[in-house]
């Protein structure tokens, strides 16, 4: 019970602060669904056989 009651304190006094932590989780984790997408597409594109046939015929 007591731990309770400290949380509802902290969160009722710090409502700013938790807040703008809680939508910066949220930045960051739609941000590290975006880099998964840009790898996903990215690697999908180097499979591509255009692309690596134009690598080696370049190099």
């Amino acid at each position: 019970m007591s731990t309770t009651v400290n949380n509802n304190e902290a969160s009722s006094s710090n409502t700013s602060a938790y807040n703008s932590a809680e939508s910066f989780d949220l930045r960051m984790k739609s941000m590290e669904d975006q880099i998964n997408n840009l790898s996903l597409a990215f690697t999908r594109f180097m499979k591509e056989p255009m692309f690596s046939s134009n690598t080696n015929s370049r190099s």
